[in-house]
Formats: C-alpha cells, sequence, structure tokens
C-alpha cells in the first residue's frame, strides 16, 4: 500500500480518492488478515473491494498475498 500511496502522490490524489482496490491472495484463508490491514488504510474511505485466490505469482519474491490495483479519482 505504501508503494501505491505514493504512485497517487505523485498524480495529485490521495487515498481518500481510492474508489476501487483489488487484493489478491495466494491462500484465501488469509482473507480476514488481509482484510484487516486493508481496513486500517481504508476504515473511512470504503472503496470498492475485491478479493481474488491465485495458485501463486509469476515472480516468488512477491509476496503471499498483493493489492494488485488501486483505481482512483485524480483531481
Amino acid at each position: 500500500m505504501d508503494i501505491a500511496e505514493r504512485a497517487l502522490e505523485a498524480a495529485g490524489a490521495s487515498l481518500e480518492d481510492v474508489i476501487r482496490t483489488r487484493i489478491m491472495l495466494t491462500d484465501v484463508t488469509q482473507w480476514k488478515d488481509a482484510a484487516r490491514a486493508h481496513g486500517e488504510r481504508f476504515e473511512s474511505i470504503r472503496p470498492v473491494t475485491t478479493f481474488v485466490e491465485v495458485s501463486h505469482f509469476i515472480d516468488p519474491a512477491w509476496c503471499r498475498r498483493r493489492v494488485n490495483r488501486v483505481q482512483a479519482r485524480i483531481p
């Protein structure tokens, strides 16, 4: 989320402008932890959110859960 937040700031936006997020998990049983972490950043913003289980990531160095996409309204 830090990377996404910096990208938003570079575009003149912030987390408050986010309207959609997509979370990819390699272990869907961890959805509660991912939802809790997501909620820490977006508790008052409440973007549309999708959780998806994937079998693996192309690059094994990627973490087990990853925010794949953040969509925002750019002012």
